[in-house]
């Protein structure tokens, strides 16, 4: 595809999983069929380097500055986000309320709260949840210091600004407005499938989003009515764009996978990959159950082996006890924990992990897709566990987690309970499909991970439920969809 170049572009990189996402040599060969020049905004200049070597295609480089906001457009802001969530009426957005009241603790806080979703109400509709758009910008003109952002806008003179991560990125949010404010045309990438009813209001307005699949987009209407209409874009997502052609080095063998982490091949691999610790307290629990279960209902020649992959944010501490056991391999996420951005090897050994394991165990996660892209058998656990205080490593897993929540936390957790998940819009429809087997009662563990092993999940159950979290996108062409539509607006 080749256009007139006679334009300008920012690319804004918020947060690290962006950059893992988005940054490639075809990247920015295809922005430069579309740009006369191109401009990178990233939280930290010097993360870009591992991921391409077309750099110096690149007009400039910026590290954002990290502008707070006045108090009155913060907490504009946040009362937009708390009308929308009402005016949604999501499953996880009545949640979201639900973990604000957990976190009010003093009767002041408790007033507080209320009087706002008290006032927050009359906003919950389309009409309202405008005005506030339009306060939150009026705010942001008249309160926010931004002589700043408007001298490197000057500077650069952008037709386009494209935010490849609408959520998470508190540090470009100045920026989008400015930007906005200053007439540059915004597009944004709605970064996963669950965003749209999870992660509240897209804020600020954009001109044009690219969403995974049909589903989001149709949500999008449904939420935001005439504010997006021809607007939306299905594109795909380039997170998993490299599961489907040559990536970085060449794919491992099972014996090669194998011998890379002292497993043998000839038994099962089940890969456990767990969630955010705030939300999944108690996972290192089931995780030993598991094993327990290995050890319990198989021979040592067939005992399958656990590889566990913890969530790369999760620096608590709290799987740590489970070193000691066996039968279990501790995955090396290879992120940057300082920046929360995964490097190219981190994309690559996940790539061999689902290409090689038997099996997938989590708690209603996204690799939940991933898997069944691999033709991989998946077991989800819906069940909370209760600590056995008798158990050595069970103390010492209950001992961290009380140590790592603050009580405004704990109160928090009190709202979590592993079943719920399997309620929440985006993932209701996948946990209902047929393609994967639920553990709901932890007594019928052992029975459900042999049942896994056997399952065969129909190619027409399997192949409707793709196809509506991915709309004929998995082509590992997402990146080149969204360049070639950002290079016509």
């Amino acid at each position: 595809m080749s256009i007139k170049k006679s334009r300008k572009v920012i690319v804004i990189f918020p947060r690290g999983e962006a950059i893992a996402n988005f940054l490639s040599d075809v990247f920015i060969q295809k922005l430069k069929e579309g740009f006369s020049e191109i401009h990178f905004l990233t939280f930290d200049a010097k993360s870009l380097s591992g991921y391409t070597s077309l750099l110096h295609e690149v007009d400039s480089i910026e590290t954002m500055e990290r502008h707070k906001g006045h108090y009155a457009f913060r907490f504009m802001s946040s009362f937009l986000d708390l009308a929308h969530n009402l005016k949604i009426k999501t499953v996880s957005s009545k949640d979201r309320i639900r973990f604000r009241r957990a976190q009010a603790f003093s009767k002041k806080e408790k007033f507080k709260l209320e009087l706002t979703v008290f006032f927050a109400r009359f906003f919950a509709n389309g009409a309202g949840t405008r005005l506030l758009e339009k306060m939150c910008e009026a705010a942001h003109k008249w309160l926010n210091n931004t002589k700043q952002l408007e001298e490197y806008i000057d500077r650069v003179k952008p037709d386009v600004a494209f935010n490849t991560s609408h959520i998470h990125g508190n540090i470009s949010e100045l920026y989008l407005y400015t930007l906005r404010q200053r007439g540059v045309k915004l597009v944004s990438f709605i970064f996963s499938w669950d965003n749209i009813t999870s992660q509240g209001r897209i804020i600020p307005h954009y001109n044009q989003l690219f969403t995974w699949n049909n589903e989001s987009k149709d949500l999008v209407e449904k939420y935001y009515g005439k504010d997006y209409e021809g607007c939306i874009k299905v594109t795909g997502t380039p997170q998993f764009d490299h599961y489907f052609h040559y990536f970085h080095k060449p794919d491992l063998s099972r014996a090669e996978f194998c011998e890379s982490y002292g497993l043998d091949s000839d038994r099962p691999l089940v890969l456990y990959s767990t969630g955010m610790p705030h939300h999944m307290p108690g996972e290192p629990i089931i995780v030993k159950r598991i094993l327990d279960c290995f050890e319990q209902e198989y021979l040592p020649e067939e005992r399958p082996q656990l590889i566990l992959r913890v969530y790369p944010k999760d620096h608590s501490g709290r799987f740590e006890p489970l070193r000691r056991l066996e039968n279990i391999v501790f995955q090396d996420p290879m992120w940057n924990k300082d920046l929360v951005l995964p490097s190219l090897d981190a994309k690559y050994i996940l790539k061999q992990t689902l290409r090689n394991v038997d099996m997938g165990i989590n708690i209603a996660s996204t690799i939940t897709l991933e898997l069944l892209m691999f033709d991989k058998k998946v077991l989800n656990i819906a069940f909370t566990p209760v600590r056995d205080s008798g158990d050595k490593i069970e103390l010492e897993v209950g001992d961290i987690e009380n140590r790592m929540y603050s009580a405004k936390q704990r109160a928090m957790v009190s709202f979590k309970d592993n079943a719920k998940w399997y309620e929440y819009d985006h993932y209701k429809d996948v946990a209902e499909s047929d393609c994967i087997l639920i553990c709901r009662d932890e007594n019928k563990l052992n029975t459900d991970i042999r049942s896994t092993f056997i399952f065969e999940p129909s190619r027409e159950n399997k192949k409707k439920i793709m196809d509506k979290k991915f709309s004929g996108t998995l082509d590992g062409q997402g990146i080149v969809r969204i360049v070639e539509s950002l290079n016509l607006n």
